[in-house]
């Protein structure tokens, strides 16, 4: 009897012990890939862990987004005012600046994979960027001067 107590207790111990699995259920989730891999997500994940290295921080089943956000749309860098509007957009975004020299500036136009959509010089003070013919997503607007980004806008497309 002793014997299958202790074969009882080992088993119980390595059953707790060898089985490391996700907690709860996910009420949603899913899988996305790309040309630069794979990545699984869940929603509504209750249980996680925290590990900090010497130069990194990171919550293992968290999702931790990275947000370049200008929810204004205005920013003024050496005296220049630029705006993006309207956010978000239907079917055309302006991008208007004032004050500036236009010589050197360009707009860089990414969807949320990273994916260049459209590439163009600044040459009026106005530039209209047609929007309509895109998926409803958020995209980000990355305005240049001589290949130094100036700003990024989070853009909404409806």
């Amino acid at each position: 009897m002793n014997r299958k107590t202790n074969a009882g207790a080992v088993f119980l111990l390595l059953l707790g012990t060898g089985a490391i699995a996700q907690e709860g259920t996910m009420p949603a989730g899913g899988t996305v890939s790309g040309t630069g891999g794979e990545l699984s997500y869940s929603i509504g994940q209750v249980f996680y862990t925290a590990d900090s290295g010497s130069n990194a921080f990171i919550i293992k089943g968290v999702q931790q987004p990275y947000e370049i956000s200008n929810p204004l749309g205005i920013v003024s860098i050496d005296k220049n005012e630029i705006r993006v509007y309207p956010n978000p957009v239907v079917d055309y975004l302006t991008l208007k600046v004032a004050d500036a020299e236009l010589t050197d500036l360009s707009l860089y136009l990414y969807n949320l994979e990273g994916k260049l959509l459209e590439i163009r010089q600044i040459v009026q003070p106005e530039t209209l960027i047609s929007m309509g013919g895109l998926p409803p997503s958020t995209y980000f607007l990355k305005i240049t001067d001589k290949n130094a980004t100036i700003q990024t806008f989070k853009i909404i497309k409806k």
